[in-house]
């Protein structure tokens, strides 16, 4: 994970948006070095009617890069990051230094089961560096009553693929400056947020133009996709050249 000790792969999902085109409910906003936190909920009418019985308002964590408050004209590229089984928005989003009163962003409480990965003083760190440019950073909640939605539309749970691409990229978009267009979006996750990554980026080429999927779950012939090679010839599967054919 993108801790103290593992610094690469947080460097590889902010390298996601290098390529980027340079061109609200009741809110937690922690500062963190230069740039800040804000944790906050939005509306998740895509999950209206689900059988389970979620709600939809649901949690969402953000950082806010360093110069984003003393640059109001400035536009940024937004990276989405999706968490695994069992996570929340919370997976990815720490504060080591919260303000008397704030709650603790990765802390347990509230059957949040992991603490959160992304410090904010490596990405500040980064950005100051001049290794990666400014950016904003998502991290959506897609926990359900069965601990994981795995990010796909159904009638019985909801519709969380529509969450995602519709009511969160349209809150970020309509709530913060952002260059809204796919090639300023990148899309990243870990397990079950990997296999989110890579079934939204490919069936939305047109909201997200960046995918990065850390050991994506559930992929292979006992699960709903299919080897990306046939073991014996080494050549894509037909799944895969279709899938492949449509973002060319």
């Amino acid at each position: 994970m993108a801790d103290k000790q593992h610094p690469g792969l947080l460097r590889t999902l902010c390298l996601l948006v290098l390529s980027a085109t340079p061109v609200l409910g009741q809110q937690v906003a922690t500062e963190t070095g230069s740039g800040r936190f804000i944790e906050t909920t939005i509306q998740a009418p895509s999950l209206a009617g689900n059988l389970l019985g979620d709600p939809t308002e649901q949690p969402i964590s953000l950082y806010l890069p360093p110069s984003y408050d003393v640059s109001p004209s400035k536009r940024y590229p937004v990276v989405y990051l999706l968490h695994g089984f069992t996570g929340t928005n919370r997976t990815w989003m720490v504060n080591t230094k919260p303000e008397v009163g704030e709650p603790l962003l990765g802390s347990t409480d509230r059957e949040y089961s992991h603490r959160g990965y992304l410090d904010g003083w490596r990405l500040d760190e980064m950005i100051v560096a001049g290794k990666i440019r400014e950016m904003i950073v998502v991290a959506p909640n897609s926990r359900n009553a069965y601990k994981h939605s795995y990010y796909v539309n159904s009638v019985a749970t909801g519709n969380w693929e529509d969450y995602i691409v519709r009511d969160v990229v349209d809150y970020i978009d309509g709530n913060y400056r952002t260059l809204p267009q796919a090639s300023s979006r990148g899309l990243a996750g870990y397990s079950g947020g990997g296999y989110g990554s890579k079934y939204i980026g490919m069936k939305h080429p047109d909201v997200f133009s960046s995918v990065f999927a850390l050991a994506p779950c559930c992929l292979g012939p006992q699960f709903s996709m299919p080897p990306v090679t046939d073991s014996s010839t080494g050549e894509l599967t037909a799944f895969w050249q279709k899938e492949f054919s449509r973002l060319l």
